[in-house]
């Protein structure tokens, strides 16, 4: 966890360059975004950028640390 957060990377050094990949036409993607609302509303983050070779992705999901959270109810 990183300042109450738990951020999550997936990277991917796919064979497709960057500005070649549709990433507002996925159901999951679109899926995932809505999830990540009605769960956290603005107190999450999904970013989608190029790989390092700028090949592929680097997916980035910060959310609050649920376990954080319980802790500090229950101290």
């Amino acid at each position: 966890a990183v300042n109450g957060k738990l951020v999550m990377l997936v990277s991917d050094n796919g064979k497709r360059r960057f500005k070649e990949i549709n990433f507002d036409s996925g159901i999951g993607l679109g899926n995932t975004r809505e999830r990540l609302k009605q769960l956290y509303a603005d107190n999450q983050k999904f970013s989608i950028t190029p790989g390092e070779s700028g090949q592929g992705v680097l997916v980035a999901i910060e959310i609050p640390n649920q376990t954080q959270a319980h802790e500090d109810t229950y101290s």
